[in-house]
């Protein structure tokens, strides 16, 4: 029989369970999926809501904690608090999963869907090359994600490059792109199949992932 009353000894034995990667989250859809009279049966009576709760609170926890120190110092110095799509796209690709965003306008989706190859460059500051695509079907919108990003990687001073490749870059620009690649590249799908119909299109694509919009 599971005890599920709010004591310290829940507390105590839950944040031992959270030493154990994806312990809790197990654990926490095993209790949901419970029918009422499940949970009465194992004893999961008045208190199971308090349980499910101290469970979140420790998956939150541990979600901040993945985050780098410098990430978690921008988001105080600028009086936020990450929101929990950002930490799980960030949890998905830790886990080496794709995943699939919605959240509404304002929502912090831009920085949601790159935090997590901002994370990993911040942790390889020597990594050359691209590493991550951004696929827009609109050139001024792939632009305009560029300017987004400009803010958190300068005033985190990250060592990550970001430009845009459209039909409007200029032909030098595109040359310098070819040869010595942003880490981050926003792009149209027409740019992005010019450069994969380049002889070293294997190379400029070796470690690279993918961002849709």
């Amino acid at each position: 029989m599971i005890s599920c009353s709010p004591s310290a000894s829940i507390s105590t034995r839950l944040a031992q369970l959270a030493k154990h990667p994806g312990a809790l989250d197990r654990l926490r859809d095993y209790l949901l999926a419970l029918t009422p009279a499940e949970r009465d049966y194992k004893g999961l009576r008045a208190s199971f809501d308090d349980v499910i709760a101290v469970i979140d609170a420790f998956r939150a926890r541990d979600a901040v904690s993945a985050l780098p120190t410098v990430f978690q110092d921008w988001f105080a110095d600028r009086g936020w608090q990450s929101h929990d799509h950002q930490l799980a796209m960030l949890a998905a690709a830790r886990a080496g999963q794709s995943a699939l965003l919605t959240a509404p306008t304002g929502g912090g989706k831009t920085l949601a869907g790159f935090l997590p190859s901002l994370v990993e460059l911040a942790e390889q500051p020597d990594f050359e090359g691209l590493h991550t695509i951004y696929i827009s079907p609109l050139k001024a919108l792939a632009t305009d994600i560029r300017r987004n990003l400009e803010t958190p990687l300068s005033e985190m001073a990250l060592p990550i490059t970001a430009e845009a490749r459209t039909g409007d870059t200029p032909p030098n620009r595109r040359a310098r792109q070819r040869e010595n690649p942003p880490n981050i590249l926003m792009t149209t799908p027409e740019s992005l199949a010019l450069l994969l119909s380049l002889e070293d299109s294997d190379r400029l694509f070796a470690n690279a992932a993918l961002c849709d919009s």
